[in-house]
């Protein structure tokens, strides 16, 4: 399954459409236990570290980093985007292995 993010605009900053997007992305995953998702990021220039971990790193953190890794990818992806992104799954999977 594709889902494109820039129905949230070119720049991703408020928790509320990361919150949005993960409520999306966690529903497509628990209705088929062997969907993959692909989120694409194409037309999208900014993304702010609430919106990846409100988005990303709240699933990597419920579903665990690997199932997160297993069920999605991730395509348009400029860099500095990619590094957000990575930033906050990382922190929210260092927090669940802390705890």
């Amino acid at each position: 399954m594709l889902m494109t993010v820039k129905q949230f605009g070119d720049n991703l900053a408020s928790r509320d459409n990361g919150a949005t997007l993960r409520k999306m992305i966690l529903a497509e995953i628990k209705s088929d236990e062997h969907s993959c998702i692909t989120i694409d990021f194409k037309d999208v220039n900014s993304v702010s570290s609430s919106f990846a971990d409100e988005a990303f790193g709240k699933i990597a953190e419920e579903i665990g980093f690997n199932n997160f890794k297993q069920r999605t990818t991730f395509s348009n992806v400029n860099k500095i985007n990619s590094t957000v992104i990575l930033n906050a799954i990382v922190a929210r999977s260092s927090l669940q292995r802390k705890t």
